[in-house]
């Protein structure tokens, strides 16, 4: 049986990304207690991440993002109902942020009602919580209220700039009315005006979405749509100064066009990594075969 390099690689990055979370490393003992917590999370230990998180929870003025991680941690490991049990008892503690956990808690259920309730107190309580107006224009796009959605993600990327999570949601939210190509113009605008950083956000944005694309295109079998995402990725990430993106785009095509049997592109797209970075493990041993001869497709 011949496996796809293309999905070799795919899974391997998603290997090694996870190793390299599991295993300890110089720098943990250094996390903090919410990084632990989130870090068990991400191992997939999601009963002892939600037991940290709720340690964190019970000191006075818990973050949204602090409850965030609790939800989601609790969504991850099916503990949504206790977690939620646990968060009405500390209601006078935080009341936005826990009312946003309350109210996340039944977006991840799909009680889109109790959700938008809540998040709505939430932001009664403070009106600048970025998480939980993003939550609610979350939520009332999954009710078809996609303009009140759009305003309140936006207010949102307002309150915070810099959280890629407000872009990505409004690129979906866009995607779901037909209208992403203003989310495209918007991140153009940005370019073309020197908002770097802007520019930046909406490039991840839609370099996330465009390898999704590009995935889905590969599983269908057209190689030919999948090496067109990534060859978009690899000029976002160019204008916008991603140069890990850049690589990792770059050396995804060179994987793509190797299945193809067109070695010498895929040997030119390697090259050009290592242009980028000499240091890089698998372009270099793709080099390797190369010069010895030709790539090894089969």
């Amino acid at each position: 049986m011949r496996y796809s390099l293309f999905i070799i690689f795919a899974l391997t990055l998603v290997v090694n990304i996870a190793s390299a979370t599991a295993q300890p490393h110089p720098g943990a003992m250094s996390l903090d207690a919410q990084g632990r917590a989130e870090m068990l999370a991400m191992q997939g230990r999601f009963e002892d991440s939600v037991k940290a998180y709720m340690k964190l929870v019970e000191e006075p003025n818990a973050s949204s993002s602090l409850v965030r991680g609790l939800v989601k941690a609790s969504a991850g490991g099916g503990f949504l109902k206790p977690t939620r049990a646990f968060l009405e008892t500390r209601l006078q503690s935080s009341p936005s942020p826990i009312l946003f956990g309350i109210g996340l808690s039944f977006y991840y259920e799909g009680n889109f009602d109790a959700a938008e309730d809540r998040l709505r107190r939430s932001i009664r309580e403070d009106s600048k919580n970025s998480l939980a107006l993003n939550a609610l224009g979350a939520t009332l796009a999954r009710k078809g209220r996609f303009d009140e959605g759009e305003t309140l993600v936006r207010r949102a990327m307002e309150i915070d700039p810099s959280d890629i999570l407000y872009y990505n949601n409004l690129l979906g939210l866009l995607n779901e009315r037909g209208q992403g190509e203003r989310f495209r113009q918007e991140y153009q605008e940005s370019l073309e005006n020197g908002r770097k950083e802007k520019a930046a956000l909406y490039g991840r944005a839609l370099a996330r979405s465009l390898r999704q694309d590009g995935f889905r295109s590969y599983e269908a079998g057209d190689i030919e749509g999948t090496i067109e995402a990534f060859m978009k990725i690899a000029e976002i990430n160019t204008a916008t100064g991603n140069t890990p993106g850049r690589v990792q785009a770059l050396f995804s095509l060179g994987v793509l066009y190797e299945e193809t049997g067109d070695v010498e592109k895929a040997q030119s797209y390697y090259d050009e990594v290592l242009r980028i970075n000499p240091e890089h493990i698998q372009a270099r041993e793709k080099s390797k075969v190369g010069q010895g001869g030709a790539l090894e497709v089969r």
